[in-house]
C-alpha cells in the first residue's frame, strides 16, 4: 500500500516538473512576482520597525516631563460643547 502511494506521489512530482518546463514563460514570470512580493513585504516591515525605533528615540529624548495631557471637552450647564478651546 506504502508503494502505491509512493509512486502517485512521484507521478504527480514528474508532471508538476513537466509542466514548468512546457511553460517555461509562465513559470518565469510566477517566480518573479512571488520574489518582488516577499520583498516588498520585507522593505515595508523593515521601514515600519525602523520608524518605530527612530519615533520612540525622539520621545526619548525628550525626556520624561515633556508630555503634557489636557482635557478640552467642554460642558456648560450640562450641555456638553464638543472639543473646544479653553478661553485664555
Amino acid at each position: 500500500m506504502r508503494d502505491n502511494e509512493d509512486m502517485r506521489g512521484f507521478v504527480a512530482l514528474q508532471l508538476g516538473c513537466a509542466a514548468l518546463r512546457r511553460n517555461r514563460m509562465r513559470t518565469l514570470l510566477t517566480m518573479l512576482g512571488m520574489i518582488i512580493g516577499v520583498a516588498a513585504v520585507i522593505s515595508i516591515a523593515a521601514l515600519g520597525a525602523g520608524g518605530r525605533e527612530s519615533i520612540e528615540a525622539r520621545i526619548a529624548s525628550a525626556g520624561t516631563n515633556m508630555l503634557v495631557v489636557l482635557a478640552s471637552n467642554r460642558t456648560i450647564g450640562g450641555v456638553r460643547l464638543g472639543w473646544a478651546r479653553r478661553a485664555a
